[in-house]
């Protein structure tokens, strides 16, 4: 039986992290991590060269985890990410006929779709319970991610399978405070002085993502200095 290689990758707007797996698996000690923001990787295409130089493989498959909302023809909003990293599928295809004739299928998925997917493979005594309130198998779940970005994903069970929601949460505005002197409007709308004047443009609303992230508290650290 002919030996199946596919690569996998987790892209994050700080750290893209590569594995291997042959026939499904992932073999041990393939995992690898690239700087996203490294200026020495001026694309994708870039860091997937290198690491494919590692594993002197005949890879054939690729599944991409990226951040961002992906259409259905294969076209991704991507964010946190540079802006010379394309990660249309249907560019990244060409890319590869052209430099890795090995690669076959490219699957791209949103990348807490993938967080969520993988949570339901984890042991019981992978989870810590918090609260009183008894375990209910199967009820619905939140994946929820503070990292370079804030990634959000929803699962529900029903008709005997799981199903995914994922979501671009991270960019909704907080709720509304009614009471205009309290210390969280006081930080949301120092947050919103201190972003416009780094980005020397005009105040934007300020999202969720802003403030629950790894860039976020240093927004609100700023905003109670």
């Amino acid at each position: 039986m002919k030996n199946i290689y596919t690569v996998v990758a987790d892209i994050g707007g700080t750290n893209t992290r590569f594995g291997l797996c042959e026939n499904g698996r992932l073999i041990s000690g393939s995992l690898q991590y690239y700087g996203t923001q490294d200026t020495a990787y001026e694309s994708f295409t870039d860091v997937l060269k290198q690491y494919l130089d590692t594993t002197q493989k005949p890879v054939s498959q690729l599944i991409l985890a990226t951040p961002g909302y992906i259409r259905s023809n294969g076209t991704v909003h991507a964010v946190n990410l540079p802006k010379s990293w394309c990660m249309d599928k249907n560019v990244l295809e060409a890319e590869c006929i052209k430099n890795f004739p090995s690669i076959q299928s490219i699957q791209m998925i949103n990348d807490f779709e993938a967080q969520a997917l993988g949570v339901l493979g984890l042991d019981e005594d992978k989870y810590v319970h918090i609260g009183s309130q008894e375990l209910i198998k199967n009820a619905n779940k939140l994946v929820i991610g503070p990292g370079t970005g804030l990634g959000v994903c929803a699962l529900t069970y029903r008709n005997g399978e799981w199903i995914t929601f994922p979501t671009e949460a991270g960019h909704v505005y907080p709720s509304f405070d009614e009471d205009k002197k309290s210390l969280r409007a006081a930080i949301i709308r120092r947050i919103k002085k201190n972003l416009a004047k780094e980005r020397k443009e005009d105040e934007k609303p300020v999202t969720i993502e802003q403030m629950l992230s790894g860039p976020g508290l240093r927004n609100i650290y700023i905003a109670l200095k």
